[in-house]
């Protein structure tokens, strides 16, 4: 035991940990932002993180404050860490992934020293640390910029059940450790809501490893502790709802599929997420649920068995292998949230995962260790920090570039939608037109009912000079949405830019038979007149649209927005008092 805990000071084991951290993700640090969350974030948010002012504002908004009008992420120290980089790097990529790179680092070492307290095995913490470290699926934790908050969740949920266990090492600080555990579990909660499903960490340990009986969980110092966790969960959720009016959020933006559906989709969901872990030999940065192969026969059963499975080597190992038992607990901990009963954004993301792999990192390590001898539990774990650490190596170039990231993401899912549309838009940023033209038109080909798409070929082609096809593109969604009369405003403006007026007014006379209350239209009829010399159709034009929009006014307070063209429509009419009062105003 002593020899074990010695290993706490030995100097060796953090410097094996951080030279194999960072022989792997060296890498990563020249490489880019990608226009993935990171450009939103960081590298576009620079008004944001750039003043430690608003590290206050940080708890009191949602993650992508500067950029989104509606979001359900809650991410205060995130943007906390955003803006602290900020204050060193500005908007250097190197120190953004020099940071992820030390953070990493440090949840590798401090799941080392939890590691053994558990186990009082030095050699065994650190083939678990170390897998921990080096699994091929923390590569989008760690070399995404963005993917940090998961790095921060893994990094205090460790911290809060090192602190835990501490207290029964050094039983003179209890109180102090347990009040650590407390606030590293505070933390967890303010980088990511995921972090909720952790609470059940300390009384799994417990009751799992201490054999502690369930009566005792609500005794003395612990039942103090279990409240206090209770008093922190409960405050997030007021802060949260505070916030978005909601203690969750997701199931207004993304509660596309009912709770049913989600519930029968549990164990592809789970097996899914196991065989990311188990066999990360595919890793992308999108998984289609069209393209789940768990969702279809006979795999449907075989995911039902892979449940059946977990059910049964969770009660082995608790009659068997207690250590190993509590790794599972701790990693079915982390799948839970990835589950999708609760709604979430996008269904499967390799960046969720990287807290649960503490717990996979620990279950197999122990296990292992317990099955085999000293020499077949050295060679095993040799293979297979090898093999996980070649894996990471070979993984984390994708994320080099938004062009790497997204053409890796087309090459192993060709029907993901969003890797065509972001590749579209890195190309559009550097203004490579043709192959960005080619990209939306097969986003269009994929998610014909997705206006955005739309909008974007239409800007393309106009900036190289393609009318026709633009002009095509407006048709186009004139007809998938014919009763929408913005869709022949744009398409009327952009005859008008083309010097194509008889088109434009045919364009805005159809919009009036779809919606004749709409005075935009009527307005820009007149405009068409006008520039044509025809003064007396212009002006009628000119006077629906200012009967519409005094019709449409209350209490002859039209709306602000309306004011700068209603000023322009009655100085075009001749009712200057009007538009006098209205400047006035």
């Amino acid at each position: 035991m002593n020899n074990a805990l010695s290993a706490l000071s030995d100097y060796k084991y953090p410097l094996i940990i951080l030279c194999a951290v960072v022989l792997v993700y060296v890498q990563s640090l020249s490489y880019e932002f990608v226009n993935y969350d990171d450009y939103d974030l960081v590298s576009q948010n620079g008004e944001f993180i750039s003043s430690p002012a608003n590290i206050a504002k940080a708890f009191t908004t949602h993650a992508f404050t500067s950029h989104r009008e509606e979001s359900v992420y809650y991410r205060p120290l995130l943007l906390v860490s955003f803006i602290i980089d900020y204050q060193v790097w500005q908007l250097n990529p190197l120190g953004y992934h020099l940071t992820n790179m030390i953070l990493h680092c440090l949840t590798a070492f401090l799941f080392f020293r939890l590691l053994v307290l558990l186990t009082r095995e030095p050699t065994v913490a650190l083939a678990g640390a170390l897998l921990f470290a080096l699994h091929p699926i923390q590569t989008e934790s760690v070399a995404w910029v963005a993917g940090r908050n998961d790095v921060l969740v893994g990094l205090f949920v460790i911290m809060m059940m090192y602190f835990y266990v501490l207290q029964y090492e050094k039983p003179e600080h209890a109180k102090r450790s347990l009040f650590l555990a407390a606030f590293s579990f505070a933390l967890a909660l303010f980088s990511k809501e995921s972090a909720a499903f952790y609470i059940i960490l300390p009384f799994a340990y417990e009751l799992v490893l201490r054999r502690t009986r369930m009566r005792a969980l609500v005794t003395g110092q612990r039942r103090l502790f279990a409240a206090l966790l209770a008093g922190i969960l409960a405050g997030y959720f007021l802060i949260r709802f505070a916030i978005f009016g909601s203690l969750i959020g997701a199931e207004k933006l993304y509660g596309m599929i009912d709770p049913t559906t989600r519930l029968t989709m549990v164990p592809a969901m789970l097996s899914e997420h196991l065989l990311l872990l188990v066999a990360p030999l595919r890793l992308v940065v999108v998984h289609p649920l069209t393209e789940l192969f768990w969702l279809e026969d006979p795999w449907t059963y075989v995911a039902v068995g892979v449940v059946l499975l977990c059910a049964y080597a969770l009660w082995w190992t608790w009659k068997n292998d207690r250590q190993s038992c509590f790794g599972l607990v701790w990693l079915a901990a982390g799948l839970v949230p990835v589950l999708n009963i609760i709604p979430v954004a996008v269904p499967i993301l390799e960046h969720r995962l990287y807290a649960a792999a503490a717990g996979f990192g620990f279950a197999v390590t122990g296990f292992l260790h317990r099955r085999t001898g000293a020499s077949a539990f050295r060679i095993i774990m040799g293979v297979l920090l090898f093999a996980a650490a070649a894996g990471s190596f070979l993984r984390i170039p994708v994320w080099k570039s938004s062009e790497t990231l997204w053409t890796d993401a087309i090459a192993k899912e060709p029907t993901a939608s969003r890797a065509y549309f972001n590749l579209a838009g890195y190309y559009f940023e550097n203004k490579s037109y043709d192959k960005t033209i080619g990209l939306l038109n097969t986003y269009i080909s994929l998610k014909p009912e997705d206006m955005i798409g739309y909008l974007k070929l239409r800007q393309t082609y106009l900036l190289t000079g393609r009318y026709t096809e633009s002009s095509v593109v407006s048709r186009r969604m004139i007809a998938l949405n014919p009763h929408n009369p913005n869709r022949y405003i744009e398409a009327g403006m952009l005859y008008e830019q083309f010097n194509m007026p008889d088109s434009a007014i045919e364009i805005y006379q159809q919009g009036i038979g779809v919606d004749t209350a709409f005075f935009q239209l009527h307005a820009r009829l007149g405009t068409v007149y006008e520039a044509l010399g025809d003064t007396v159709r212009a002006r009628r034009y000119y006077q629906d649209a200012i009967r519409l929009i005094e019709e449409g006014a209350k209490n002859d307070h039209p709306p602000m927005e309306t004011i700068p063209l209603l000023r322009y429509l009655y100085e075009r009419t001749g009712q200057s008092a009007k538009a006098r009062a209205l400047s006035a105003r």
